[in-house]
């Protein structure tokens, strides 16, 4: 059982002073695993800045053994990162109106979700998502929730695949048909990343079901 909160805009990151990390990082395989820090716990300003950063270069961030954290928290901490896209999947059992509850129990929250293929958050919005933050109430002992590193992806592609990519969009078959580059540069790190939608493909053998080329 998940509970989701998405943004869709970038905060501001004020200068942070030295020895603002109070927590302690453990490299993942992807992203890294947070220990020594509470969420459920109000944080100084000088925390919280420094989780932005550090979410920023590492991607994913998993905050391991963590008081319950409410709904109203949950949201409290999504704003820390920017404007809240508020869901727009409703479950009787979400703890804020905000927060979007998804289970494999009907009854507990939304089924099915996100099961199509890979794909990124928001790429069916004008703009995707920025963030998406996860409170895991229960974590599945099996599932296929995974995690890809796009620019470790695009970088490990020949140049002739290359520059195919950067001359194709990504067209989503919801709201009105949505096209977004396939191939973009992040706006904070400069990285290439990725924005796709691949119903029951995966990377690296990709086809390019709802790709159109550029002119």
């Amino acid at each position: 059982m998940v509970s989701k909160v998405f943004l869709r805009s970038w905060s501001h990151v004020s200068k942070m002073m030295s020895g603002a990390r109070t927590y302690q990082l453990k490299p993942s395989r992807l992203g890294v695993e947070v220990f020594g820090i509470d969420l459920a716990q109000q944080q100084p300003q000088g925390v919280i800045d420094q989780i932005k950063e550090d979410v920023t270069q590492h991607r994913l961030m998993i905050f391991r053994n963590q008081s319950p954290i409410s709904g109203d928290r949950h949201v409290e901490i999504s704003l820390w990162f920017g404007e809240l896209e508020s869901t727009f999947y409703k479950h009787p059992k979400s703890p804020h109106p905000d927060v979007f509850r998804v289970s494999n129990v009907e009854s507990e929250g939304c089924r099915g979700v996100g099961r199509t293929g890979w794909h990124i958050d928001g790429s069916f919005q004008p703009a995707p998502f920025n963030y998406s933050l996860y409170y895991m109430h229960v974590v599945p002992k099996e599932g296929d929730t995974v995690f890809a590193p796009l620019n470790e992806i695009i970088e490990g592609l020949s140049e002739d695949q290359q520059a195919k990519w950067d001359k194709l969009y990504m067209m989503s078959d919801r709201r009105g048909s949505l096209v977004h580059p396939l191939v973009y540069s992040h706006p904070r790190t400069g990285k290439k990343v990725s924005t796709s939608n691949l119903k029951g493909e995966v990377y690296p053998d990709i086809k390019l079901v709802f790709i159109k080329a550029k002119k």
